[in-house]
């Protein structure tokens, strides 16, 4: 009756919750092999390895179409990010190099969680944080003050002073790494960008449009997140924006959060190619056909 009912509906519930705990604790399960991280990021740049084991002991993203495509996911691991952004970034540089390892990063508020934090920390990059809240910032100073290779600045960054800012902070007009998440005026901010190149961009998309829709919030400096489903900018603006600006789209985060594009003359063969494993299709009609290769040519 009625007992046995409440009984089977607490056991989806307690089994849901389960599913949920073990997704979290998957998603956020930190490796210590940091000298493999290292070695990982400052391995050699080979082009001929044409695929990429995730590090020994992650068990995160196991979705076997991602791990047969080598899909950027299953690279995602969490140190001081939010969304294991920081093992997808080791891996992008795996595939094309470094060159002044310096990053560009703001929407940071106090530093502790941010995409590039493990790059200063561990790796040794220099780069540049912009926060404009006071107390955020008085806590991201706090936590760089003995970091000569960190600047720390105090400014909203907007499309109308991203490029005098970056003057100011004497960032090189090509640099290794930009990653912009402000929760709002984030697509304005990089289209404002012309004079500077980074050879890689991380920027949040407004996963409540989906392709091909194309929308973006008005720009207005002022505005602020309030936790609901207006702002920044849908996938598909992103992914027009970044083209037009000579960026190839190479991957995203697993919890659906945040594009990586890749400057055009950095991009290999190491990448997936999105067309080619989208419209593939295995052979589905009829008996398989024994299997014979032969003489032939890799062009």
């Amino acid at each position: 009756g009625h007992k046995d009912k409440n009984m089977k509906l607490k056991e989806k519930f307690d089994s849901a919750i389960a599913r949920f705990v073990n997704a979290w604790s998957i998603l956020f399960m930190k490796n210590s092999t940091f000298e493999h991280m290292k070695k990982l990021m400052y391995a050699e740049h080979d082009q001929s390895l044409k695929t990429f084991e995730p590090r020994p002991g992650s068990k995160l993203n196991t979705n076997p179409h991602w791990r047969s495509s080598d899909d950027l996911r299953i690279f995602a691991e969490q140190f001081y990010s939010q969304n294991g952004e920081e093992g997808i970034i080791l891996e992008i540089f795996r595939r094309i190099g470094v060159t002044n390892r310096i990053f560009v990063e703001f929407g940071v508020e106090s530093g502790v969680e941010c995409n590039t934090r493990y790059l200063a920390e561990s790796l040794d990059w220099s780069g540049v944080y912009f926060e404009p809240v006071a107390d955020s910032y008085e806590k991201l100073q706090q936590l760089w003050q003995e970091n000569p290779k960190i600047q720390t600045r105090k400014a909203a960054i907007t499309s109308s002073n991203f490029e005098s800012e970056l003057e100011a902070a004497e960032v090189p007009k090509e640099f290794d790494l930009l990653s912009i998440d402000i929760d709002s005026n984030d697509y304005w901010v990089w289209k404002s960008l012309n004079n500077w190149s980074p050879r890689v961009v991380i920027i949040e998309y407004n996963p409540f449009h989906d392709p091909p829709k194309k929308w973006v919030m008005k720009e207005d400096p002022d505005f602020v997140w309030n936790a609901t489903t207006y702002f920044g900018a849908s996938f598909t603006s992103l992914y027009l924006l970044g083209h037009s600006k000579g960026y190839q789209l190479v991957g995203t985060d697993p919890m659906g959060v945040n594009m990586f594009f890749i400057r055009n003359d950095t991009f290999n063969e190491l990448f997936l190619d999105p067309v080619l494993h989208y419209f593939f299709q295995p052979f589905a009609w009829g008996p398989p056909h024994p299997f014979l290769d032969g003489p032939h040519e890799i062009i």
